[in-house]
């Protein structure tokens, strides 16, 4: 059941994701990227340095699929398509798109890629 979420979540481009579980699955994602950047820097593994490029290229790719995800995601909660994510491809750019994605809100209500995401508080 959990790990159902935590797929629905992480690994599908499709519905909608507010600024909590964006900033989170941010968080979660650089920490994890940051442990294996550190653990294979400080471990000596006898390879060459070719298997270190190949193993560089696939985890950096792994990381940028996954955020990639949450990007897209994010998108969808403020009802823009995902092909806007290439906007954090552009530098300067990138900084003021990150800044857009963690501070404003989503729709309010349902859009075209899913019910809202936040749920009314009860007064």
């Amino acid at each position: 059941m959990v790990t159902g979420i935590i797929f629905r979540i992480y690994f599908l481009f499709e519905g909608r994701m507010n600024r909590v579980d964006f900033f989170t699955g941010t968080f979660f994602l650089f920490s994890a990227a940051s442990l294996v950047s550190f653990v294979s820097s400080s471990v000596r593994v006898p390879i060459t340095e070719e298997e270190a490029v190949a193993l560089s290229v696939l985890f950096s790719s792994l990381f940028m699929f996954l955020w990639s995800i949450l990007i897209v995601r994010r998108l969808h909660d403020r009802d823009m398509p995902g092909k806007y994510a290439l906007g954090m491809t552009i530098p300067g750019y990138n900084i003021y798109f990150l800044l857009q994605l963690l501070l404003l809100k989503g729709t309010d209500g349902s859009n075209r890629y899913g019910a809202d995401t936040v749920v009314p508080r009860l007064r």
